[in-house]
């Protein structure tokens, strides 16, 4: 990955969170240390493209459970920039809008199953001459090379690196394949499970858990 040690190293790692969860954490701690990063911000989506016409919580719920979390891990912290900003959750948007308002080397962090679809998202050459990638391993979006993921004209910018084991293009930007060993956690299998009176305390945090319940959320 490509290290401007004069700035400051920033992950983001966005996502509906809807709730937070215990998988979440584990790929904050486990990229935060693999990557060198001196802080993680959580960011909250208001409308994911991917996910238009799907309902979620109120994204000031889904903020405070993730401030529940973060405020308790000083490398973490969590950004309203995408609620605040209104309308659908462009990952282009975001990274503008972010590097603006702090001068930093920038990394997003997606999983595998995004990076397979990566190419359909808008702006992605751009997005590529902005911020490094993180791209978190998931069973069954496995990938070897870059090649017939991206587009054609932007693999051909990229070339691998043996040292860091990364890819990177011309800029200097990389894109980096971190494996964790998967967690059969979702948010959709805690929202069935509340649903159905099951119990979710192996599988949030526990501010989280209290916070649900404390409202009632997701019956």
């Amino acid at each position: 990955m490509k290290k401007n040690l004069q700035k400051k190293q920033i992950g983001i790692l966005g996502g509906s969170f809807n709730p937070i969860h215990l998988a979440h954490v584990m790929v904050a701690e486990k990229v935060i240390d693999a990557c060198n990063l001196d802080e993680l911000v959580f960011m909250p989506a208001l409308n994911p493209p991917h996910k238009i016409g799907v309902t979620l919580l109120d994204g000031s719920k889904r903020l405070e459970m993730v401030r529940l979390v973060t405020d308790k891990n000083p490398r973490f912290r969590v950004s309203d920039l995408e609620l605040k900003r209104g309308g659908v959750s462009y990952t282009i948007d975001t990274i503008k809008e972010f590097k603006r308002a702090e001068d930093c080397e920038l990394s997003l962090i997606i999983g595998s199953d995004q990076f397979l679809e990566i190419a359909t998202w808008r702006s992605v050459g751009e997005i590529l001459t902005l911020s490094n990638l993180i791209v978190v391993g998931r069973p069954g979006f496995e990938f070897k090379e870059i090649a017939g993921i991206l587009p054609v004209e932007l693999t051909a910018l990229f070339c691998y690196d043996d040292i860091s084991r990364s890819w990177k293009n011309t800029l200097g930007y990389s894109i980096t394949q971190i494996d964790i060993v998967p967690s059969e956690i979702s948010a959709s299998l805690i929202r069935e499970r509340i649903a159905s009176g099951e119990d979710i305390s192996e599988m949030v945090p526990p501010e989280v858990l209290e916070f649900i319940k404390d409202r009632g959320l997701y019956l």
